[in-house]
């Protein structure tokens, strides 16, 4: 895994921080958390039928301009599957 990531862990109910399942997502939209980004934080989410809803913000490289995305992933059998952002405000 190369850092930043963005990781999707199903954690195991009573497994101390043990995972079954996961799933890393180091860039999105053809571009880099680690090499297109000057600063990604992580605000809030949520996971509600089947979906994993969350909120970034992000600074590209070279402008101090914050883009708010909405992003989402949906599981399937228990799987996470691709990771999908809608720009919020920025």
């Amino acid at each position: 895994m190369t850092l930043p990531c963005i990781s999707i862990q199903l954690q195991i109910p009573g497994g101390k921080g043990r995972y079954s399942v996961r799933k890393d997502f180091c860039s999105f939209d053809g571009k880099s958390l680690i090499d297109d980004f000057s600063n990604v934080e992580f605000k809030r989410g949520e996971f509600q039928d089947d979906q994993l809803r969350f909120e970034i913000a992000l600074t590209p490289l070279g402008t101090k301009e914050i883009e708010i995305k909405i992003c989402q992933v949906n599981f399937k059998d228990g799987q996470p599957e691709e990771l999908t952002c809608q720009l919020s405000y920025g």
